[in-house]
This record gives C-alpha cells, structure tokens and sequence, in this order.
C-alpha cells in the first residue's frame, strides 16, 4: 500500500515554539498583570496536560510538558516590578506612556519580555524603543523610527 494513504501522515508533528528570548544575565523583569498572565497560563497548560495523558496523545502530551517547562522556567526567574510611589514624572518599567506629535499620538507600555505585543501598544524593555523612552520625563522629545513626526512625551502613568 502507498504511503499516501497511511495514518501515519494524518499526525502532523506538534512543535513547541521557543518562548521570546532573554539576552544571557538579564533579569526577567515583568509587571504584575505579566506575573498573573504567566500563572493563568501555567493553569491552562496544566488542564491541557492532564487531558492529553488521559486520551492517551502522547505527542501532545510531550509538547505541552515542554511549553511548561518553559513556562516555569520564567516563572521562576521572573521578577516583579512593583513602586511604592509610582514615578509619573519619569519613563520606568511597566509606565503607559503617550506621545503626541503634530499629526498623530501614540500610547506604549513597557513589559516585560512575555507580555510583549506591540499591536497593542505593549512593548518590551529590551526594544529599542523602549530603551530610548526609558528614563526620559514630561515633555521630553522622542525620535520615532520611520516617523517623519516630532513626538514628546505628554503623558506618564503606572497601574495601580
């Protein structure tokens, strides 16, 4: 019989994807909300592994135990970013901050590694964008990469 028409092609290999990178020596900083992302993750990924052992998906099964290694690998490494008083006069980890510019503004938020999605704004420490905004205060100008528009910084605010 042809290999066309196996089981062994309807599997496709399950790959699990590397979480985003960490130069070496480099704290995993993350907010708060990024901690409890990470944990409500690792739950998840819990259930699912208890699913996949029970229907017996051994590749399944497999993957998700590695993404969860992964995952607590973070977790234990993570460390949270917390102020007593919040700096808003200056740009820290996990500030929003908006920028206006003459055309357009625009708000970012600096995360950690993992939480990082920057078509929501969310961007992580290590970006150079947010290396750049790091530090800067209150009216502060910000030179954005392929922007023809001078920015400053109009607004700096922590979550509670």
């Amino acid at each position: 019989m042809s290999k066309a028409f196996t089981k062994e092609d309807e599997a496709a290999a399950i790959v699990v994807s590397p979480r985003a990178p960490l130069p070496v020596n480099q704290i995993n900083y993350v907010t708060a909300t990024g901690m409890t992302l990470l944990k409500q993750e690792q739950l998840v990924l819990e259930q699912q592994i208890t699913q996949a052992k029970q229907s017996a998906e051994r590749e399944l099964f497999t993957a998700l135990n590695q993404r969860l290694l992964q995952l607590e690998q973070r977790i234990t490494t993570a460390q949270v970013v917390t102020y007593a008083v919040a700096p808003t006069d200056t740009v820290r980890f996990g500030a929003k901050v908006t920028l206006v510019g003459e055309q357009q503004s625009r708000q970012y938020r600096i995360v950690g590694v993992d939480e990082a999605a920057p078509s929501l704004g969310n961007i992580s420490f290590l970006s150079p964008l947010a290396s750049q905004l790091l530090g800067l205060h209150l009216d502060d100008e910000v030179m954005i990469a392929n922007s023809d528009d001078d920015y400053y910084i109009d607004n700096i605010e922590y979550d509670g």
